[in-house]
């Protein structure tokens, strides 16, 4: 907008916002001895680079071998994907391809995650995210986010606070990030307990929606039920 000469002042920016409360009780278990989880969700397509987000994930089990990754969704990159991984032994056990799944079969998941992750990049179309969906939820479900300095993406999570961005393409130091929080539950937890803030208090669907019926109220200078 500010490019097209529209005054910055003239104009609010309000996210979609999700309902948090349908995740809040989800809490990552940060105390059993067991793998460290991670966690994409997202259409497998250009502009969700899940090949990027392959080789971060390479790049971590090569260091830590104690390492799965969920991956849930579809779409035309799912060969790519398949292929890749006939090519990385190291890591074709330790990717589970799930498809799509329902927001209720992806309850179950959140609840074995540890570290969401999503490589997002603009596509060779100049396609790119909005404000993810998926990112958001998984804030909701006190998850930790390492993702790409991309779109929307810094408003939902602040760098070395409630996760990790690094710049689109650079999956090598997405791996690095990867790799420190599989080793580092306590970083993780404390983590994740501020994206679960950041995102009720940034993010909610109901404080969204009380925000956009205050603007359209101060607008129409009329109260709204």
């Amino acid at each position: 907008f500010t490019e097209a000469g529209i005054d910055p002042k003239k104009f609010t920016v309000l996210n979609i916002g999700v309902p948090t409360e349908r995740f809040s009780h989800i809490q990552p278990d940060y105390q059993s001895k067991r793998s460290t989880h991670f966690l994409a969700v997202g259409r497998l397509v250009e502009k969700k680079s899940p090949i990027n987000l392959l080789k971060a994930f390479l790049k971590c089990a090569r260091e830590n071998s104690d390492v799965i990754l969920d991956v849930v969704g579809d779409g035309e990159l799912m060969p790519a994907v398949k292929q890749f991984l006939e090519e990385e032994p190291l890591i074709k056990d330790k990717v589970r391809l799930h498809g799509f799944l329902s927001q209720d079969d992806l309850i179950p998941l959140y609840r074995q995650t540890h570290i969401f992750v999503q490589h997002s990049i603009t596509g060779s179309d100049g396609n790119k995210e909005g404000w993810p969906v998926g990112i958001a939820e998984a804030c909701s479900c006190s998850l930790p986010v390492i993702s790409t300095n991309h779109a929307g993406i810094p408003e939902q999570v602040i760098d070395g606070e409630t996760g990790f961005l690094v710049a689109e393409n650079d999956f090598e130091s997405m791996g690095k990030r990867m790799l420190e929080l599989s080793q580092d539950w306590q970083l993780a937890k404390s983590m994740g307990k501020k994206a679960k803030e950041h995102i009720f208090n940034h993010g909610d669907l109901n404080n969204q929606i009380g925000k956009l019926k205050n603007l359209l109220e101060s607008v129409t200078k009329t109260s709204l039920v």
